[in-house]
């Protein structure tokens, strides 16, 4: 699925890529999301940024390899 989600967006400049990832759609209080959403979401005053802005890793056939949504500590 991600490899033709890939496909798709290939043509999309990355400064206008708008993903968001969420972990576990069970508990939806954590989600990454691209550049290019945040600020839609800062002005909202609903969404807090806990993290700094980071690059995803993907292999040769296009499959994520970052690791994503481990529990927070606090």
């Amino acid at each position: 699925m991600l490899e033709t989600m890939m496909f798709c967006l290939r043509s999309v400049p990355l400064a206008e890529t708008r993903l968001i990832l969420i972990p576990n759609t069970l508990y939806l209080a954590d989600c990454y999301v691209s550049e290019a959403i945040l600020p839609e979401l800062a002005d909202t005053g609903r969404f807090e940024v806990v993290g700094p802005l980071r690059e995803l890793a993907f292999d040769a056939q296009g499959n994520l390899i970052s690791r994503i949504g481990l529990p927070r500590t606090s």
